[in-house]
This record gives C-alpha cells, sequence and structure tokens, in this order.
C-alpha cells in the first residue's frame, strides 16, 4: 500500500494490495472451515464478503474526482480539463464547477449511503447495537457515547466564540505563510533539527535516526498521494513519514505533526494505546514546536503567523470533530436518506457551531468513507494536546510531560494515561474553559470570548 502510495502511476502496486486483502479473508473463511461449524463459517465467510464491498465502495470513492464531467459547450469536461481551460473566463469556470460539485456530491453521496448499509450489516455481524459503539471499541476508546454527546454540546457553547474571533486572523496568517520557501529538504530538516528536535536529547535521537536511514519522503509529486501519514512498517518495525504538498509551509507544519506520530512509534515500537492518543502526540507536537517556529521557517513574523495558525487549525480541529461526529451518529441511526438530505442535516448542524458552509461539503472528508468516526480523534486530543502545551507555559515541563506520556501510553488508555501523568479528562467542561482561556491570554485576545456565567 505504501509503495503505491509513493507512487500513484504503479496501479500494479494496488492491485497487489488488493488482494492481499481478498487472499486475507479467504484464509480467514477456510480457518472457519477447518471447525466445521457451518453457522461460523458463514459469518466469517458473510464478513469478508462484506469487506471487499466496502474496500470496492472505498475506491469508487477515491475514483469520482476523475471520472465525473460536466457538459461545457456541448463537449464533456473533467474536472482537470474545466480548470485549466483558457476559453472559459473566471465567472464561467465557477458556474461549470458549480455544476461539477453538484453532479460529485450526488455520486459520492450515494456511495457513502452504501456504506453506511455495509457498516450497518458489519456491527450486527459483530455482535453490536450500532456502528458507533463498534467503531468505539475498533478506537479503543473507554468513554460511553454520552460522554461523548456532552463533549460536543461543551464545544457548541465554548469553542465558536473564539475561533470566529480568530479566524480573520488565521486567514491573513495563511496568506502570508505562502511566502515562505526553503532551498531544499536538506535545509529544512536541518532547520527543524537545530532550532527544536535538539531541545531534547530523546527528541534528537529519534530525530537523527529518521534522517539518517531516510525514513520520509517529502518532496511533492503529482504521482503521490497528497496530504500528510505516518504509518508503522511492521516487517521493518520502523516507522515512515510520507508529505506531499505544494506550499512549502504546509510540507514544514506538516513534518512537525508527523514527526509527532513517527517518534510516538519509535519510541514504543508500534504499541499505541489507541486513536485518541495517538492523534495527542500529533498534534502536542505541533504546539510544543511553536515557540521555535520563527526560528525554523526563517523569520519571527512568519513564525507568530504560524502560530496563530496552528492555533486556529487546532480549534478548528475539535469543532469539526464533534461536527462530523454528531452528523455521522445520525446519518448511521437514520440510513433511509438521500443524498439531499444529507446535505441538509450537514448545513444544520453546521449552523449549530456557528458556521456557514456548503451543504455538499462533507463529501469532500476521506475519513467519512474510510474510517467513520475517527474525526472525533482530533477534536477531544486536541484538549489534551493544549493542556501540555499549557503546562509547557508556565513551567519546563511541556516537553517531560509530554515524553511521560507517550511511555505510559504504552500500557493504558486515553483517559488513564492523561491521569497518570497529572492531566486533565478533557471531557470535562472545566478542562475546555481553562484551555481556551489559556488560547485567548497567549494571543492576546482577551476580549469576552464565552459567558462566563454558563
Amino acid at each position: 500500500q505504501l509503495s503505491y502510495q509513493l507512487n500513484t502511476d504503479r496501479t500494479d502496486y494496488f492491485q497487489e494490495y488488493i488482494y492481499s486483502i481478498e487472499l486475507l479473508g479467504k484464509m480467514q473463511t477456510g480457518y472457519a472451515d477447518l471447525f466445521n461449524d457451518d453457522s461460523f463459517s458463514k459469518e466469517m465467510e458473510l464478513g469478508y464478503q462484506l469487506s471487499i464491498q466496502r474496500k470496492k465502495l472505498v475506491d469508487a470513492y477515491y475514483n469520482q474526482e476523475d471520472d465525473i464531467t460536466v457538459i461545457v459547450n456541448g463537449e464533456e469536461k473533467h474536472l482537470i480539463e474545466l480548470l485549466t481551460s483558457n476559453a472559459l473566463s473566471t465567472k464561467e469556470k465557477i458556474y461549470y464547477y458549480d455544476k461539477w460539485y453538484t453532479a460529485y456530491n450526488q455520486a459520492v453521496g450515494e456511495i457513502f449511503l452504501e456504506l453506511v448499509k455495509i457498516d450497518n450489516q458489519i456491527a450486527m455481524l459483530e455482535g453490536y447495537d450500532s456502528y458507533v459503539a463498534y467503531m468505539y471499541d475498533i478506537y479503543e476508546r473507554e468513554y460511553a457515547l454520552e460522554e461523548s454527546k456532552a463533549f460536543i454540546e461543551n464545544v457548541k457553547q465554548l469553542v465558536p466564540k473564539i475561533y470566529m474571533k480568530l479566524s480573520k486572523k488565521a486567514e491573513r496568517a495563511q496568506y502570508n505563510l505562502q511566502s515562505y520557501s526553503y532551498e531544499d529538504e536538506e535545509s529544512l530538516l536541518d532547520s527543524i533539527k537545530e532550532h527544536f528536535m535538539n531541545q531534547d536529547e530523546t527528541l534528537g535521537e529519534a530525530y537523527d535516526y529518521l534522517i539518517r536511514y531516510k525514513l520520509y519522503d517529502i518532496s511533492t509529486r503529482d504521482n503521490k498521494l497528497s496530504g500528510g501519514l505516518t504509518v508503522y512498517l511492521d516487517s521493518y518495525q520502523e516507522p515512515f513519514i510520507l508529505i506531499n504538498y505544494s506550499r512549502p509551509y504546509q510540507t514544514a507544519l506538516t513534518f512537525i505533526h508527523e514527526f509527532g506520530h513517527y517518534f510516538s512509534y519509535f519510541e514504543t515500537g508500534g504499541h499505541q494505546g489507541g486513536l485518541d492518543l495517538d492523534e495527542t502526540y500529533s498534534q502536542a507536537m505541533e504546539l510544543l514546536a511553536m515557540p521555535y517556529s520563527g526560528a525554523i521557517l526563517g523569520s519571527e513574523t512568519l513564525g507568530d503567523e504560524a502560530q496563530v495558525y496552528i492555533m486556529s487549525s487546532l480549534l478548528r480541529a475539535i469543532i469539526e470533530g464533534c461536527l462530523y461526529e454528531e452528523f455521522l451518529q445520525q446519518v448511521y441511526e437514520n440510513p433511509n436518506q438521500t443524498v439531499q438530505e444529507l446535505n441538509a442535516l450537514y448545513t444544520k448542524i453546521s449552523g449549530e457551531y456557528g458556521m456557514s458552509v456548503d451543504g455538499r461539503n462533507w463529501c469532500q472528508v476521506p475519513h467519512n468513507y474510510e474510517v467513520p468516526f475517527y474525526y472525533f480523534s482530533y477534536g477531544i486530543s486536541a484538549v489534551a494536546a493544549l493542556e501540555v502545551w499549557e503546562q509547557s507555559l508556565n513551567q519546563e515541563t511541556g516537553i517531560q510531560t509530554y515524553l511521560n506520556l507517550i511511555q505510559v501510553g504504552r500500557e493504558n488508555h486515553f483517559l488513564e494515561a492523561l491521569e497518570k501523568v497529572g492531566l486533565s479528562n478533557p471531557l470535562e467542561k472545566e478542562t475546555l474553559e481553562r484551555v481556551i482561556r489559556c488560547i485567548a491570554d497567549y494571543l492576546d485576545i482577551n476580549e469576552i470570548i464565552y459567558d462566563k456565567a454558563a
């Protein structure tokens, strides 16, 4: 799979990956046959068939962007042809893009609804009342749905006001960060090492190992998976970072985020305490690097912009983590909806967070298709990461708390690990209030950002 992500022109890699999944399913079904248990064998066969159907639907989702066309002056145009056309004015491109997006939304929306039905079947087959309960166990979440719902309500009350207050500054920061560039990959990686990784011996050793054995690919290429991710290669017992962005500032900031994943894998040998902890490690790494962002980017002004951008991104992660959790819970509880009803539901829920959005935008989030209910971990872990950062402001314990958390996380789940290193429960309203106040003080936006009496 990683080979294909590094070179998407090599479709043979992808076919090998699909074949390995199918082969694994056949092996599992074969094991069931060995027990001569017809009911068990049938369940295994059904589970195998559902997993294959699911994989094919997710593949179809990723292919739709290339497959969907729109008629322009009597001719079919793919998206790339539409966006690069010299014969169309900007206004015409916007008009035809909207038509293309509507067709795309309908196509991938129908795929999504098929996935929901399959997922609900999988949950029943595994003995769960709902798919969300099944996924909470898959993600190793030790809190109940009622607790996550209470957290969602607290987020609605507390986070949108400061996020909206910061959003204009964040837009300017993102624009200004586009002026950043680096000479080559080596100069970027050297700068990160010199100004941040050398602050701690343990971080420095892990970083040196990554560089020495080139356990990364951060070059920008068309034939490479876009975005950023870190995978653990079980056969080699090594983590690997993959990043592909067109903007240098995105590469720099994402590398620090992904190094949080890399470092936790490096320290624990791939033994993680669940998804919530995993995302805490990456987001806390971003925050701990913030004081050094000016030196890394070669400009204190850009460093200040990066801090605003990172803070805004984490607040958005909290909001979107809850937004998509709420959206998906309602969809999976009521799977017999139309795509238009999904769009209306997304618009309604977004409005409750103070967000004005295009109701079709939910379909652009691959997690909703590939790993439903994942996004909540971005939200809950951002609160925990912010408390790690808060400690680093008041005393020189931020990095040590971070290191302790990774070690404790080898054998404990999210809430247990946080408690053992002296961090608060991020599900509690008081924790959320405190980190928001800390952000407001740090960025000097101390106007009333929420109703303190609430």
